[in-house]
């Protein structure tokens, strides 16, 4: 089975964060993965300029 790394950045301007769910799924030639969430227990994972 491949393995991915998969880089997710928020932009810098003023309320480019979120708070929401983010999902991530892959789609290629073999057809798509399941819905993976991105998240990390107890952490604003998604804020403005994170990375």
């Amino acid at each position: 089975m491949p393995s991915y790394t998969v880089t997710v950045a928020t932009g810098s301007q003023w309320f480019a964060g979120t708070d929401d769910y983010i999902y991530l799924s892959l789609i290629g030639s073999a057809g798509c993965s399941e819905k993976h969430l991105l998240d990390k227990a107890f952490y604003n994972d998604f804020e403005r300029g994170a990375v």
